[in-house]
């Protein structure tokens, strides 16, 4: 076996275990361990964002128009969140339905909330063979500094605010902080 053969074929494994099989973004467990990695890296004045992003009625999308439809939803739903992250961004599927994004960053917190408010706007133009098939989002914004908090934290602020969003009437953004 030739080294380089074995360190190519290690890194593509490597890839697939952080890789959501469906939608090629990152999975749960990696983006969660980039959580937690870069809340210890975070530099002054560096807040960690996170954007939890959770389909309105997605069942009812299945039920109405069948599942090919609703993999054709969550796929161009990836697609939006990964096209227009911004600029070191992670993007994943937390399972389901459900997205998430992490963002470091020292900029201001309305380019994040803009990113989001972009997303609501395009998941609303998603169609199905020319149907408004009416996919629509909900999405909380949380951020923490290194001295803030943990993961952990940041991950339940994210989904208390996911649930305010949901509570406000839906397809909507709801930020914490």
């Amino acid at each position: 076996f030739d080294i380089m053969d074995q360190k190519r074929r290690i890194l593509e494994l490597e890839k697939e275990l952080e890789t959501d099989n469906f939608t090629r973004l990152l999975n749960k467990t990696a983006l969660e361990s980039y959580g937690v990695r870069k809340m210890g890296e975070l530099r002054p004045g560096e807040r960690l964002y996170m954007l939890i992003l959770d389909m309105d009625h997605f069942k009812q999308i299945n039920d109405s128009f069948g599942h090919p439809c609703g993999d054709y939803v969550l796929e161009q739903v990836a697609g939006l969140m990964r096209g227009a992250a911004p600029e070191g961004a992670r993007v994943g599927r937390l399972g389901g339905d459900e997205f998430g994004v992490l963002l470091a960053t020292s900029r201001r917190k309305e380019e994040f909330v803009e990113y989001a408010q972009n997303l609501v706007e395009g998941v609303r133009k998603i169609r199905w063979q020319d149907t408004d098939v009416k996919a629509r989002c909900s999405i909380g914004i949380a951020a923490l500094g290194a001295k803030e908090g943990s993961w952990m934290k940041l991950y339940g602020d994210t989904d208390k605010s996911l649930y305010m969003a949901k509570r406000a009437g839906k397809d909507c953004v709801h930020i914490i902080g």
